[in-house]
């Protein structure tokens, strides 16, 4: 479960980026093809070629380099993608195999086999696989906080600060950092290996265990704070793309854009909280629109 839906949120991570890229006028040259050539990890290469898709024909860009939430979004969504891709793997092997203590094995003729006291029970590898997951998870939210402070920064849109309404003292969507914050701290927590954790057990003969049940209790609490931080980002991509008259130049971000005509357009200060929550219900179907 923890796989399934990081991933989703992996995905819908790449389609929020996009949209914040073609608000913030990003540069390309990020995701151009010379950057597939010179990386050696699919993951990073994968993320490449979904936004040089998604970006095609954008207008031109209004800086050379930008912050490091686009310029690196390929080296920070990368081992996510790669990691869940090998915690994947490693469900489907542990849950197919024969792993009990003993080991029971019969032999074809149904007359003789083996048995053999062995620690294939023991879930280091499934423990690693989820810990590095919820790691290369948390690296990659901490630009999304960064992408959010772009959205709300005049200097990078051209449009009001906090994209309020431009009155005196208007906050905006300002406090989208604040909640974003405050999930990334949540995510960062979850993020803690599992793997370091020891206990020695029936007098020292069992001295140590995977904690694998405690690495996918804090992989499912990762969910909900990147889903949280995502959705800040989705809320301010979408009003900043709506302030200034931005439309997406190709046919998938037009359909992520047209997928989020429910979040409301009234820029002056309110609470935000139902907004956000329509954009996490959103992000399921942003990730289904990558190929």
């Amino acid at each position: 479960m923890a796989c399934v839906r990081l991933r989703e949120l992996i995905h819908a991570s790449v389609l929020v980026a996009a949209l914040t890229f073609l608000a913030i006028r990003g540069n390309p040259e990020a995701f151009a093809e010379i950057v597939d050539r010179v990386s050696p990890f699919d993951g990073s290469r994968r993320v490449t070629r979904w936004m040089r898709a998604l970006i095609a024909g954008a207008a031109p860009p209004v800086r050379i380099q930008d912050p490091f939430g686009l310029r690196t979004l390929p080296q920070t969504l990368g081992p996510a993608i790669d990691a869940l891709t090998v915690l994947d793997d490693a469900v489907g092997k542990l849950a197919n195999a024969p792993s009990e203590n003993p080991v029971l094995w019969g032999h074809p003729d149904g007359e003789t086999g083996e048995i053999a006291h062995h620690g294939g029970f023991h879930a280091a590898y499934l423990t690693t696989a989820l810990d590095t997951a919820v790691i290369t998870a948390a690296q990659s939210a901490k630009l999304i906080l960064a992408r959010l402070t772009a959205l709300g920064d005049a200097e990078f849109t051209a449009l009001p600060a906090f994209l309020s309404d431009g009155m005196t003292g208007a906050s905006g969507t300002m406090i989208l950092e604040y909640v974003g914050a405050s999930a990334l701290g949540s995510l960062r927590a979850a993020a803690t290996p599992a793997g370091l954790q020891t206990v020695v057990l029936s007098q020292g003969v069992e001295e140590d265990a995977s904690f694998a049940s405690l690495a996918a209790e804090q992989a499912l609490d990762a969910v909900p704070n990147l889903r949280a931080l995502l959705g800040c980002e989705l809320v301010a991509a979408v009003r900043a793309l709506r302030l200034a008259g931005i439309m997406p130049p190709g046919r998938t971000l037009r359909r992520a854009l047209d997928l989020c005509a429910d979040l409301p357009d009234e820029v002056t200060d309110r609470d935000l909280s139902a907004d956000i929550k329509i954009a996490e219900k959103l992000l399921p179907e942003l990730a289904d629109l990558l190929d």
